[in-house]
């Protein structure tokens, strides 16, 4: 049951946490887990199940309980390739995520039961999570808000398009990169690509386009540094 699941994995979360801190109290500490389900039919690990993105929210939600940062997932899908499926469920499981409000959300973008990293898939979520970040916003009711005084000044029959409160104001909506708005017109300017499309387009543009800056010598020294610190701990430890 999902609640059999859940308690199983806060028990060995919580152990870990012992685990940890006995070994150095006040260390860092993320509590999760990976609260699937089998496809008995395919004997697969599922990665798009409802009851695994319930699973991590209710882990967030334990997470909250605890007063500890979250480790959660979102983001993915079972389907093998970017099509509608994989849309859905990783529209989903961002909702819920944002919803339960998880703190680290990884695998975004993981494909075929977590056996696939799909690139176009990144790049949609990276819209999918735009928008989902705007259906939470905090809503502010006072003055400046709720505009009684713009709504007296235009009055019955007028127009808000040409106020000047519209033209402070219409930036915070949301613009999509890749959904389509606008109508025929917009559809038949975008060359009457489809979602997939001009996800597929905005990959390559940003495949072909990307500069990999290196390190700098700082950077690299304060890793090496890390690492000789890291091996000196371990050898004391006798590792």
């Amino acid at each position: 049951s999902q609640a059999a699941i859940i308690a199983q994995i806060c028990a060995e979360s919580l152990s870990g946490l012992v685990v940890h801190q006995l070994k150095r109290r006040g260390s860092p500490f993320i509590f999760g887990g990976m609260p699937s389900v089998m496809d008995m039919k395919t004997m697969v690990f599922s990665y798009g199940a409802p009851e695994f993105q319930l699973g991590n929210s209710l882990m967030a939600e334990m997470a909250h309980n605890f007063k500890l940062p979250n480790f959660g997932t979102a983001g993915t899908s079972d389907s093998q390739v970017f099509d509608g499926q994989a849309v859905m469920e990783v529209t989903s499981s961002c909702m819920l995520a944002a919803l339960s409000g998880a703190n680290l959300v990884h695998d975004v973008g993981l494909l075929g039961n977590a056996t696939v990293v799909m690139p176009e898939m990144i790049v949609a979520a990276d819209e999918i999570i735009n928008m989902t970040r705007h259906l939470f916003p905090e809503i502010l009711v006072n003055e400046a808000e709720l505009a009684v005084d713009v709504i007296r000044d235009i009055g019955p029959g007028g127009e808000f398009v040409t106020h000047p409160h519209t033209l402070q104001n219409f930036r915070d909506v949301w613009y999509p990169d890749l959904f389509l708005r606008g109508g025929a017109r917009a559809w038949d300017e975008s060359s009457q690509l489809t979602f997939e499309g001009r996800v597929n387009a905005r990959t390559r543009e940003l495949i072909e386009s990307h500069q990999s800056e290196g390190l700098s010598d700082e950077i690299i020294e304060q890793i090496d540094g890390i690492i000789r610190r890291a091996e000196k701990q371990n050898d004391s430890a006798g590792g």
